[in-house]
């Protein structure tokens, strides 16, 4: 017979772990409630009597007792102790951060006949961690933003005297040269290519000095200039690049703007395209209106992208072209289409090759 000190101490006992915060519980091997503490009961708006004698899915759900609790308890009904952290929406209840402990009990011919089932509600602190995680992020993209704006404005200042003489010079051998078609068509070439460098340069300066963006760009004419610029290579590896356009489109940017990111975007499909079997290559450029916005579809028959590369392609320093790429032209194409022009780009699904779609805000 137990003394009354011993029942006291046990009293004593029972009395601590029904005011501690932590969530108690004892499950048997059929998954039924055997105890529970009195922050248990507080945690589920129940009295220990709704829950002692009940089935673990009829408290907690099934969705949470098939997908997270039973795998658990059954690991430890084998013997093991174990402990995990997860977040658990619960019915009815808020959404809670937990860290829970399952502890085999045995009996004593050596198998388990239970688990003590201990929580730990880290709700509050992990939203704290959460916080501090998202502004340690914040910080350092700021940090990395700074330096790459100051290299850009460093790269603009120091090209744009190597530029003017370059232009300098065509222009001479213009006139050297007489009127050689063909040679003077080749320097109309490099004198575009210039002009475009430059406006570039302008543009991602422009970017981080936050110019705002007034003026219009014609969507036709910005599409067709892409084209001239890469119609060298296109055509060197025989890919066809269509436009349907079937009205005049006019979105708020430079044009300078716009044609740095759609440049970003087909150079892309070159290189994806080059690397495909596909016997008949080809990049699709369609434009329309929709309500207030303009979008603008690029879409090659290369290489599909994968979903991993999907989720990380406008990352900064992320590429798939180890060997000549560095990452940053479609990290670089969104900064100005997010946080410039207020527009959107994103990777749309495609049964094959890739297909990207550029949103912004028409310009009337």
């Amino acid at each position: 017979m137990k003394t009354i000190h011993e029942r006291m101490r046990r009293d004593h006992l029972i009395d601590l772990l029904d005011h501690t915060d932590n969530l108690l519980s004892y499950v048997d091997t059929g998954y039924i409630y055997r105890a529970v503490n009195g922050a248990y009961s507080r945690r589920y708006q129940k009295d220990s009597d709704e829950i002692i004698g009940y089935h673990v899915s009829d408290i907690l759900g099934i969705e949470v007792f098939e997908t997270i609790v039973k795998p658990n308890l059954d690991r430890a009904f084998l013997g093991e102790t174990l402990q995990y952290e997860s977040w658990f929406d619960f019915p009815g209840l808020p959404r809670c951060y937990l860290i829970v402990t399952y502890n085999p009990r045995y009996h004593k011919d050596g198998t388990v006949e239970g688990v003590v089932v201990s929580a730990v509600d880290y709700t509050s602190l992990k939203i704290m961690e959460e916080e501090k995680q998202k502004q340690d992020e914040i910080v350092l993209e700021i940090s990395k933003m700074a330096q790459i704006g100051e290299m850009i404005s460093f790269i603009s200042h120091q090209w744009r005297r190597p530029l003017n003489t370059i232009a300098t010079y065509l222009l001479k051998i213009r006139r050297l040269i007489g009127a050689n078609d063909s040679a003077i068509e080749a320097i109309q070439r490099c004198e575009t290519l210039l002009d475009r460098l430059s406006s570039n340069l302008e543009s991602m300066y422009a970017l981080y000095a936050r110019h705002s963006a007034s003026e219009g760009a014609d969507v036709q004419k910005s599409v067709e200039h892409v084209i001239a610029l890469v119609g060298d290579r296109s055509e060197g590896l025989d890919i066809h690049i269509g436009i349907d356009i079937p009205e005049p489109l006019c979105v708020k940017c430079h044009t300078d703007e716009l044609m740095h990111i759609l440049l970003v975007i087909v150079e892309n499909a070159i290189d994806s395209i080059a690397q495909s079997d596909e016997p008949i290559k080809y990049i699709r450029i369609d434009a329309n209106r929709v309500d207030n916005d303009v979008l603008i579809d690029i879409k090659n028959n290369g290489d599909a992208i994968s979903v991993e590369y999907s989720q990380r392609l406008f990352e900064p320093g992320f590429t798939t072209k180890p060997l000549s790429g560095q990452g940053y032209g479609l990290y670089f194409a969104r900064k100005i289409v997010t946080e410039k022009l207020g527009g959107t780009i994103e990777i749309q699904p495609a049964e094959d090759g890739s297909w990207f779609r550029v949103t912004l805000p028409g310009h009337l």
